[in-house]
C-alpha cells in the first residue's frame, strides 16, 4: 500500500502561518510594490488593447467593396468612453472650482458679518474659521489618480499616485498619513500609508474609519443640494438621446433649474446632534451604493453653537421659559466634519441622513445610516488630497 506524502502540505500550512504572522509593515510593503509592479502593466496591456483593435480596423475586401470590421467599432466605442470619463473629470474640476469660488464669497460674507455689531457675529466667526482653514487646505492640495483597488477590501482601500516624492518635489508636507482625501468638497478617506510614488488610502466606507460629524441644516445643507442638482443639468443637458424631443427635454431642464433656483434661497443656519459615522467594508461582489452607519447621535451637552436639547422633544433642556421645539436629526440633514477627531477640517461634507433608527428604550442616543455626500465609491478616479492637520505648517528640509 502506497504511503502519503504529507510533506507538501505541511509546507503550505508552514508558508501560510509564516506570511500570517508577518508585522503589517512588511504586509504593507509587499502590497506597494505590487501596487507599483502591476500599475505599469495595466497601462501596457491598454496600449497593446488599443493598438490591437486599431490594426484590426482596416478595413477589408469583400465581394470588391470596402467592409468595415466590427473591430472598429469597439476601438471607437472605447475611444468614447475614455473621451466621457475625460469630460467627468473636467466637469468635476470645474464643480471643484466654483466651490472654491463660493467659499471665498461665504468667507467675504462672514468676515463682514462677525466684524459688524450683528447679534450673530460669534456664529459667523467660528463660520470664517471653518472656511478660512478649508480655503488654506485647498489652496496647498494635490490631485491624484486612483491606480489600484482590491475587491477583496473594495469599500475599505484605494491606491492613488502621489506619494513621498511629491513632497520633495513641492517643498511641503502634503502627502502624509492623516492627509485628508476629498471629492468635490465631499469627504471620501484619509491617507493611511504612503510609499514614495503611491499612497494607500483608507475610505469613510471602512469600518475602521469613524469621523466626527454633526448635523447642519440650512443654506450649507442647501448649497451642498444645490451642487448635486447643478451637476445632473450639467449632464442632461448632454443627454439628449434620453427625451423623446426637445420639448420634452427643455421642460424637464426648466423643472430641474426651477428647483435649483429654489434650493439656492438664502437659509439660517443650525448646527445640532453629534456623532459618528462609520462603514461596513463590503468587498467588490457585496459592495453597493456608499452607505453608512452613524452611531451616537445627540445634543445633550452644550457647545458653542447652542444649548443642549432632549432626544424626543427638542426642546432646551435646563430651560423652562425657552419654548423653541427644534427635531434634533431627521431625514435629509446633512453631516460635516467637526474637526474634534483631529483629522478632519470642521465643515466639510461627508454624507446625507437616510433614515432615522427608533429610538430605543433608554437609549441615549439617536442610530442612523446615512449616504456619502461624495457619491459612489465604486467610480472614484480622482482625488484630492489635503495636507494634515498636524504638519500642514511644516517645511520640509
Amino acid at each position: 500500500m502506497r504511503r502519503i506524502n504529507y510533506t507538501p502540505y505541511v509546507v503550505i500550512i508552514s508558508c501560510s502561518l509564516f506570511f500570517l504572522s508577518m508585522p503589517s509593515s512588511f504586509t504593507l510593503g509587499m502590497r506597494s510594490l505590487a501596487v507599483y509592479s502591476v500599475s505599469p502593466s495595466w497601462r501596457g496591456v491598454s496600449f497593446l488593447k488599443n493598438s490591437f483593435f486599431s490594426l484590426l480596423s482596416v478595413p477589408t475586401i469583400k465581394d470588391g467593396k470596402f467592409k468595415k470590421n466590427d473591430q472598429r467599432l469597439q476601438r471607437l466605442e472605447q475611444e468614447n468612453k475614455i473621451l466621457k470619463d475625460q469630460l467627468d473629470n473636467l466637469r468635476q474640476w470645474l464643480l471643484s472650482e466654483d466651490r472654491i469660488e463660493d467659499q471665498m464669497l461665504r468667507f467675504k460674507e462672514f468676515r463682514e458679518i462677525s466684524s459688524s455689531e450683528d447679534e450673530n457675529r460669534d456664529f459667523f466667526k467660528r463660520r470664517t474659521a471653518e472656511v478660512a482653514k478649508i480655503l488654506e487646505l485647498q489652496t496647498h492640495s494635490l490631485p491624484a489618480k486612483v491606480i489600484y483597488r482590491e475587491p477583496a477590501s473594495w469599500s475599505s482601500f484605494v491606491w492613488i499616485n502621489v506619494g513621498a516624492k511629491n513632497n520633495k518635489a513641492l517643498g511641503r508636507t502634503i502627502v502624509a498619513k492623516n492627509s485628508p482625501v476629498i471629492v468635490d468638497g465631499s469627504v471620501v478617506g484619509v491617507i493611511e500609508d504612503v510609499r514614495n510614488s503611491q499612497s494607500r488610502v483608507r475610505l469613510i466606507t471602512d469600518s475602521n474609519l469613524t469621523p466626527s460629524v454633526r448635523i447642519s441644516r440650512g443654506r450649507q445643507q442647501n448649497t451642498q443640494l444645490w451642487y448635486q442638482l447643478d451637476s445632473i443639468l450639467c449632464t442632461l443637458e448632454s443627454r439628449k438621446d434620453i427625451f423623446g424631443s426637445q420639448d420634452e427635454q427643455n421642460a424637464f431642464l426648466s423643472f430641474f433649474s426651477r428647483i435649483k433656483n429654489k434650493v439656492g434661497t438664502e437659509s439660517q443656519d443650525r448646527y445640532l446632534a453629534k456623532g459618528e459615522l462609520q462603514g461596513v467594508s463590503a468587498p467588490l461582489w457585496r459592495s453597493r451604493n456608499a452607505l453608512l452607519k452613524g452611531l451616537g447621535f445627540n445634543y445633550d451637552r452644550a457647545d458653542e453653537e447652542g444649548l443642549p436639547r432632549d432626544l424626543r422633544s427638542g426642546s432646551v433642556i435646563g430651560d423652562l421659559s425657552s419654548k423653541e421645539s427644534l427635531v434634533i436629526l431627521k431625514e435629509g440633514d446633512l453631516l460635516v466634519t467637526t474637526g474634534f477627531d483631529g483629522v478632519f477640517p470642521a465643515g466639510l461634507s461627508v454624507a446625507i441622513i437616510k433614515k432615522v433608527e427608533n429610538l430605543k428604550e433608554g437609549s441615549p442616543a439617536y442610530d442612523i445610516k446615512a449616504e456619502a455626500t461624495a457619491g459612489s465609491m465604486n467610480d472614484l478616479s480622482m482625488v484630492l488630497v489635503l495636507p494634515p492637520l498636524a504638519e500642514e505648517q511644516v517645511k520640509l528640509l
